[in-house]
């Protein structure tokens, strides 16, 4: 999550990919067979108090990606 710009996550930035973005990457993946994908320092709250009520729902947005290249 941390390459996406301005995802909640351990490093947050306003710089990186957009959500779109990494989803067309994942549905390339289709011409490949791939049995894992690596969802890492997601966050829906901060310490700081920084919340995103969005972030679950990227998150299945890219594993439901994943596994419809994948069938």
């Amino acid at each position: 999550m941390d390459c996406i710009a301005g995802a909640l996550s351990s490093a947050v930035s306003p710089s990186g990919f957009n959500l779109n973005q990494v989803r067309e990457m994942i549905a390339q993946t289709k011409t490949q067979k791939l049995s894992y994908l690596h969802i890492a320092e997601a966050a829906s709250k901060l310490v700081d108090s920084s919340e995103n009520m969005l972030c679950g729902k990227a998150i299945t947005f890219l594993i439901s990606d994943f596994v419809k290249a994948q069938l």
